[in-house]
Order: C-alpha cells, then sequence, then structure tokens
C-alpha cells in the first residue's frame, strides 16, 4: 500500500515538473520484487529495534537504594534507615520511631500519615490507625480472640494490630 502511495505522489510531483514518471518501465514484477527487498529490511531493522528495546525494559532499572529517613529529636537530627525501623507509632502530634537496638523509641514532631507517606516506598503497612509495621521483621502473625492480631517482631516485641487492617498483614 505505501508503495501505491508513493508511486501516486511521485507522478503528482513529476506532473507539477512537467515530466512524465514511469513506475515499473515495463517490469513491474521486478520493480514489486525490488521494492519488496527494502521493505522487508526495514521490517525487520525495526522488530530488532523493538526487541533489543523490549530486553533492556524487561530487565528493569538498577533497584534504588532507599533514603535515609532524617528525623529531628531532643535537638539533634537522627539518620535511620528505613529497613533499621520496626515501627511507628503515633502519639498525639508526635510519633514514636522504635528503631532496631535502641531500648527507648524516639519521639519526633509529626503525624503518622506523613511517616506513612515518607515511607511509602519501603516494606511499611499500616496494621492499626496508630501504627505504622515494617514487614521485614515480622517473625509472627497471631489472631487473638476478638479478631485483632498480635504481631511478633524479629527483636521479639509483640505489636498489636486491628482487625480492619488485617489485610496489609496478608491475612
Amino acid at each position: 500500500s505505501h508503495v501505491a502511495l508513493m508511486v501516486v505522489f511521485r507522478k503528482v510531483v513529476y506532473a507539477i515538473m512537467g515530466m512524465p514518471y514511469d513506475f515499473s518501465h515495463g517490469h513491474l514484477p521486478l520493480e514489486m520484487l525490488y521494492e519488496g527487498r527494502k521493505d522487508l529490511i526495514s521490517y525487520c531493522i525495526y522488530i530488532g529495534i523493538f526487541w533489543v528495546a523490549d530486553r533492556l525494559n524487561a530487565q528493569g532499572a538498577p533497584p534504588v537504594r532507599q533514603q535515609r529517613i532524617e528525623v529531628r529529636a531532643d535537638g539533634r537530627v537522627l539518620y535511620f534507615e528505613p529497613a533499621e525501623i520496626l515501627w511507628v507509632e503515633a502519639a498525639g502530634n508526635y510519633v514514636e520511631l522504635h528503631v532496631a537496638g535502641r531500648a527507648s523509641a524516639v519521639l519526633v514532631r509529626g503525624t503518622l500519615a506523613e511517616y506513612e507517606k515518607r515511607l511509602g516506598d519501603t516494606d511499611f503497612v499500616r496494621i492499626h490507625r496508630s501504627r505504622l509495621l515494617n514487614r521485614s521483621h515480622i517473625r509472627q502473625v497471631e489472631t487473638t480472640h476478638s479478631g485483632d492480631v498480635s504481631v511478633t517482631l524479629s527483636d521479639g516485641r509483640a505489636v498489636a494490630g486491628s482487625r480492619r487492617y488485617r489485610e496489609g498483614l496478608g491475612q
């Protein structure tokens, strides 16, 4: 079809220039073979380019290193890797960051919604209206008699979760 369109286009251009145009010069099968060969080569090149692009996209981008979380507490600036944070708990206008290897929580000004957004690309899940939990630290999930959950973490501590947020734990 594009060969026919090109022939029509050339005929118009040649006619405007006052010159005759004969596509096949009396050898239509040879001209079609010539044009078909060019089309086949172009088609193979396009398929090759799309195949290579598809393979490169399938490999995906290299994993992006998660940024450290910067928090200001007690006149200090602290930095935590998201993987270090066991869970985040709301405490009024503050949040408590429970960090692996620390005996007490780090109290910082902010809301749970802010931290949920900051940790959005990580493995944190809401297990209660006032708690976010790092899924990579979960060792056991136990359903209580009321239907809520008790989640045991890698450091042995248990954190309560609501039955309304169980789907985040895969239950």
